[in-house]
């Protein structure tokens, strides 16, 4: 009887624990401490307590006099309890106040429900449909076609011409027959089909399309929008076959802008194999456009750059370049440059490693986000090393450095280093070798090369901790980032009145919207949460993703508390326990659980891997005949990491006991890196395999490349952080030097 009582007020706590967080301040501290924000975080555990009448006084009161999004989200909660009538009212109220768009469309929706169209109608008046959120614009044309508002049709043109199709498109069509009938809808006829019924769509006899008729000049121009329409929704849902067929028979009645050529390019490129006929096509397009056009830029980036993809396909390397360049000069934005550059520098790599580099070293002080070229970069890395190319590797660090993401600057610095030290590269000094390895240390947010440079360089641990620990009262925030207050009190106000759950999902979409949160924010909200975790595991991952975007924005304020969030040690007792059963070092252990399934023990990969080792079904089913269990399960924490660390063990003992080569297996397969060992391609002129840092930099899959970075890396980490390993002899046991 006492062991039930104690089973059933250990599940209370814990639920109650789930329910309302690990916070410690008192409710008079909390209000001293939130002042009118306090209500906000008061209705929300009022409305989980089923307290409706409580919780709307609260969310009255902090929407009044609350900061930005605690009185925000006191209104969208507010609405949720009060009557239709309320609604509208509060709704006007919150667009008044904030005068944006979540709270315009909140507006809008409630006067659609209360059928307001003359307010709707006034509204509208300040709205671009080539630009606004397409709710609204949803909520404003069926107000306008259910009333027969004069304008329906050069909004809904607008809407439909320069906007990116929406699901509240497919939405508005999908609730008007008369412009796209229900069962076509679900049909989705061919060209020729569409041909076929289009008698139906002209049949004067609906008083339906009567009605609509008003609208348009006449039934032909109905007809028009009809197959524009359907055009972009097929496009849209990458039905190019049904898209193609409209394009091929219509395009010279479609509106023009960049989204529509946009489409019409993604429509050819993947349901017509006549590469050379279309980029003929989009590159008369574009030597036809309007120079007075407002999106003249838009169109001739979009013409110019189908145009080249097509060129490319066909392999008229000249006429693509010609039409990428073209593309690059007309970019309405930094986005659209970088995006054609990207894919001439791609078309590059496809030709040779030669053309590459020199297209690298003379387009690389152009683009505009440097992380957007971090792939190219890393199979430029990859081809010139495989192909022995040394010198030209180095040609491209001493162009790149200034340009590149940090991250690629710290790989391509650190690998010149390492090939000045090997004597691979002719004519370059001791003081450019350390000099590589200094860069890299001090670059980037990942700690792989960090850790090798440091090694290089003879640091030991004391000294690597004055690299990476910032010092306690340092106040800079690096890069200056501007940070969003607001969004910090809602966040650390979750924390502090227990409400963990509500922490990442809210954090999710403050990254949705590139806001920032402050470092000191962000490090309290994530030590909250795994705090919280040893109560409920989901809270693992939550944390460490915060921790991890944290680090990247804000890395020199990072401490050592920092770090040890971003290297948990999750699950620590099965872990250790799975270790030193099979011979594991606890922090490999650590770092390939946490490069796996970053602690989420019920993560199901696209390709089938499952928990926090990701297993295979199929290798898990061999690795328990081997262990002689029966029956498991892999989202089963304990059985995950035991079937895990016993696969990894034998790995190891396979591949000559070393733990890079196992975790090449792990992640590639063990077939993979025996041929990769033993091929060619990976030995010097006198048949030595390189060592394995640079062995690492010429495997051809650069997933695998990817992940022998981030267990060396991570496993170094948790050696340093929790075993008191120095980084070289953690190394040296990773991998052969």
């Amino acid at each position: 009887m006492i062991k039930k009582i104690s089973v059933i007020l250990s599940f209370v706590l814990l639920n109650l624990f789930v329910l309302f967080g690990c916070h410690s301040l008192s409710e008079s501290e909390l209000h001293g401490k939130y002042k009118d924000d306090a209500f906000y975080f008061e209705g929300i555990k009022k409305i989980k307590e089923k307290n409706v009448l409580k919780a709307s006084d609260c969310f009255r009161k902090a929407a009044k006099n609350g900061s930005y999004y605690c009185s925000k989200n006191s209104y969208l909660n507010l609405l949720g309890l009060v009557d239709a009538q309320e609604c509208l009212s509060l709704s006007a109220e919150m667009y008044s106040k904030f005068q944006d768009e979540e709270s315009a469309v909140v507006y809008v929706r409630e006067l659609y429900k209360a059928k307001e169209w003359t307010k709707i109608l006034v509204f509208a008046d300040n709205v671009d449909f080539k630009l606004c959120d397409d709710e609204l614009a949803y909520y404003i044309l069926n107000a306008f076609y259910e009333n027969q508002f004069s304008g329906f049709v050069e909004k809904l043109y607008d809407w439909w011409t320069y906007k990116t199709i929406s699901d509240f498109h497919v939405k508005f069509l999908k609730e008007h027959e008369v412009l796209f009938d229900d069962q076509l809808f679900d049909f989705q006829p061919t060209a020729q089909e569409f041909l076929d019924i289009e008698p139906f769509l002209k049949d004067e006899v609906s008083p339906e399309i009567a009605t609509v008729a008003q609208f348009f000049p006449d039934d032909e121009s109905r007809i028009k929008f009809c197959r524009f329409a359907r055009f972009r929704i097929f496009a849209y849902k990458r039905d190019y076959r049904n898209a193609f067929g409209l394009f091929s028979s219509w395009w010279k009645d479609f509106p023009k802008s960049p989204r529509v050529y946009s489409d019409a390019g993604k429509t050819c490129f993947y349901a017509s194999n006549r590469f050379l006929k279309y980029a003929q096509f989009f590159e008369t397009e574009a030597n036809s456009l309007d120079l007075d056009d407002p999106y003249f830029k838009g169109k001739s980036f979009y013409a110019n750059f189908y145009a080249g993809r097509f060129y490319e396909k066909v392999t008229y390397t000249s006429a693509a370049e010609k039409c990428y360049i073209a593309a690059m000069e007309a970019s309405p934005s930094s986005e659209n440059f970088d995006n054609a550059l990207w894919y001439l520098l791609d078309m590059s790599l496809k030709k040779s490693s030669e053309k590459a580099a020199a297209y690298v070293i003379k387009w690389c002080s152009h683009w505009n986000d440097p992380d957007y070229f971090d792939d190219c970069l890393d199979i430029l890395s990859n081809l010139l090393l495989s192909e022995r190319k040394f010198s030209d590797f180095v040609k491209v660090y001493d162009a790149v450095y200034p340009y590149a993401s940090k991250e690629m600057a710290a790989q391509f610095a650190y690998v010149s280093g390492r090939l000045i030290e090997a004597g691979l590269v002719k004519n370059r000094s001791e003081e450019e070798k350390v000099a590589a390895w200094k860069r890299s240390l001090n670059c980037g947010s990942q700690y792989y090369y960090k850790i090798m440079a440091a090694k290089r360089l003879g640091y030991t641990n004391e000294m690597l901790e004055k690299e990476l620990y910032a010092a306690e009262d340092n106040t800079l925030d690096s890069k200056k980032t501007a940070v969003d207050e607001s969004a910090g009190i809602l966040l650390q106000g979750y924390a502090d009145f227990g409400l963990a759950s509500m922490i990442y999902p809210e954090w999710r979409k403050f990254q949705s919207k590139k806001i920032v949160v402050s470092y000191e924010i962000s490090h309290k909200i994530a030590d909250f949460l795994f705090k919280c975790a040893e109560e409920n595991e989901e809270f693992y991952p939550q944390s460490l993703r915060i921790i991890s975007k944290t680090a990247s924005l804000f890395p020199e304020k990072l401490l050592k508390s920092d770090y040890m969030l971003l290297f948990p040690r999750a699950y620590k007792d099965l872990i250790s326990a799975h270790c030193e059963e099979y011979g594991v070092p606890e922090e490999v252990m650590f770092a390939l659980v946490r490069s796996e399934s970053y602690f989420d023990s019920q993560i199901n990969s696209s390709a089938g891997a499952c928990g926090l080792a990701q297993l295979m079904e199929s290798t898990a089913a061999d690795i328990a005949k081997k262990l002689k269990v029966a029956d498991y399960s892999l989202l089963d924490p304990d059985m995950n990491v035991r079937f895990g660390t016993w696969y990894l063990q034998n790995l190891y003992s396979r591949l000559d006991n070393n733990w890079l080569h196992a975790f090449f297996a792990y992640n590639g397969g063990k077939s993979r890196i025996s041929q990769w060992i033993s091929s060619a391609n990976y030995q010097d002129s006198y048949k030595r395999r390189y060592d394995d840092d640079l062995f690492l930099e010429m495997v051809p899959l650069t997933e695998t490349r990817g992940y022998g970075r981030k267990l060396i890396g991570a496993a170094s980490m948790y050696g340093m952080l929790y075993y008191d390993k120095e980084i070289a002899e953690t190394i040296n046991g990773l991998c052969r030097q």
